[in-house]
């Protein structure tokens, strides 16, 4: 699957929380969950989408968006985004998330954080 793909950045968010629940990375929300970088190639617009289709789902909370008077997404604050036990249950049970897992360089680690 390509880096810009919808699942794939799921993925990489949801892995990321994982480890950062975990105590596993210190990388703080707002300096890695950004738009147009390497793990991210997505202009922000579609980053945004990706945030909000997720936190939607249950799968991640905490998210502040900010919208226009159209309703649009303009800005969102992540600095205290969390991933939920429903986006852990997703990561961990989902086919196309353990395919990923496998797939992705970034998510290899994340299969030892499963193991008790």
């Amino acid at each position: 699957m390509a880096k810009d793909e919808y699942y794939v950045l799921v993925c990489k968010i949801l892995v990321y929380l994982y480890k950062r629940l975990k105590g596993k990375t210190k990388i703080k929300p707002e300096e890695y969950l950004l738009p147009l970088t390497k793990d991210f190639p997505i202009h922000e617009e579609y980053f945004l989408y990706v945030l909000e289709k997720m936190q939607e789902q249950g799968y991640i909370e905490k998210v502040v968006f900010v919208r226009a008077w159209g309703e649009d997404i303009i800005m969102a604050d992540s600095s205290k985004i969390r991933i939920t036990p429903v986006g852990i249950d997703y990561l961990r049970n989902d086919s196309v998330m353990n395919k990923l897992i496998h797939t992705i360089p970034e998510a290899a680690a994340i299969i030892s954080l499963f193991q008790v």
